[in-house]
């Protein structure tokens, strides 16, 4: 596995597989800033000490966060009996799932988890453990990947008719007060996920404006197999223990705060004030493919590192989006020289010192795209 490479396997451009002939929308090749950031980059990535490091420190916040996950199920399952020990392990369980997506289901589906394929497929996998399913997540992050803040392409985008992200986008009347009501639409998405979106891609076929082929031999059997064990661990055994109203409360509580946490968290890096955006009849207007990954995508908290511990890097949105093959843990020394090359370049790089302040600018995004009539991408 080539852990330099930018966006897979494909050329700087190229459309993501299945997309549909006469309805993409292709960036221009490698430029100049392109070819200087591969250089310089590359003298971290060539540094094997420093990649053995990374992927260590990678393993290792993933024991921790599975034993975290465990011992929170444990003890809503087996000890607590007080509301406060029940919502506190309620808020436990639902941060550590979320940090399963961080820290491990993300890097595995990008084949940045480990070296060998086989480990990452594996990996991958525990989405599926957590109630969603690694294939379609996978087909529909790559076209978030390829199109990023691409209206009619980018499926991260599009959230209509509830809400607006995209200022092309068309507005309903409802939508100047998304701000307001967008938050409680977070905290479901999760559930949506696990019982509904996963099975409409699916029937539907497609993902954005690419294909998505229906799963067959070994990903039908993962898919179906994730989807029951899910139940059974969230659902089927807990019921056989506590009343069915005491597990309902649990339940949404739980996928209520992982939604919250994982939702949130990705919008904080295209939803933003500061980050720019491509309509479909823009396409003869186009930058170079890496040169809009900078301009799409902002960070958020880089020095703080208990946010980068816990989100997986995820803080660090324009390195990963640049470098998508490469572990999380690597990304911290890569900013620096991602930073300066767009500096060089004359680009802009949007970096949030706090967390608090990414969720200003969002708040804002929401609003102004509430208020605004339809209007071109920026």
């Amino acid at each position: 596995m080539e852990i330099a490479l930018f966006a897979g396997r494909r050329r700087c451009g190229e459309p993501g597989p299945g997309v549909r002939n006469g309805e993409r929308i292709r960036f221009h090749g490698a430029g100049s800033f392109s070819r200087l950031l591969a250089e310089r980059a590359d003298v971290v990535l060539r540094d094997a000490r420093a990649v053995r490091r990374a992927y260590r420190i990678l393993w290792a916040k993933s024991a921790v966060v599975i034993a975290w996950t465990v011992t929170s199920y444990l003890l809503l399952l087996e000890i607590t009996t007080t509301p406060l020990a029940v919502g506190a392990a309620s808020l436990s369980l639902g941060l550590a799932m979320a940090g399963i997506g961080f820290c491990i289901m993300h890097d595995a589906n990008h084949g940045a988890y480990a070296r060998s394929r086989v480990v990452n497929r594996v990996a991958a996998h525990s989405l599926d453990v957590i109630g969603g399913s690694s294939y379609v997540w996978r087909a529909k992050h790559l076209a978030h990947h390829t199109y990023t803040n691409v209206a009619d392409h980018d499926p991260d985008i599009d959230a209509l008719p509830f809400a607006r992200f995209e200022p092309s986008q068309r507005r309903r009347p409802w939508h100047r007060y998304q701000h307001v009501y967008v938050w409680l639409l977070y905290v479901v998405v999760t559930v949506r996920w696990q019982a509904v979106t996963d099975f409409t891609l699916l029937a539907r076929g497609s993902v954005g404006r690419s294909r998505l082929q229906r799963p067959r031999g070994w990903n039908l059997a993962g898919l179906v197999a994730g989807k029951a064990f899910f139940l059974a661990w969230a659902v089927v055994l807990p019921l056989r223990l506590h009343a069915p109203s005491h597990v309902l409360i649990v339940f949404v509580t739980v996928s209520a705060v992982a939604s919250l946490a994982l939702t949130l968290t990705f919008q904080l890096s295209h939803c933003l004030e500061e980050a720019s955006t491509l309509a479909p009849e823009q396409r003869r207007d186009t930058p170079e493919w890496h040169v809009h990954q900078v301009q799409a995508t902002s960070n958020f908290a880089p020095r703080n590192p208990l946010v980068r511990w816990y989100i997986g890097g995820m803080n660090h949105q324009i390195e990963h989006h640049l470098f998508p093959r490469v572990p999380h843990t690597l990304h911290p020394l890569l900013a620096d020289v991602v930073r300066q090359t767009a500096i060089d370049c004359g680009m802009p790089y949007t970096s949030h010192p706090s967390t608090w302040r990414a969720i200003r600018s969002h708040a804002r995004w929401l609003k102004q795209m509430g208020m605004a009539a339809n209007q071109p991408a920026r």
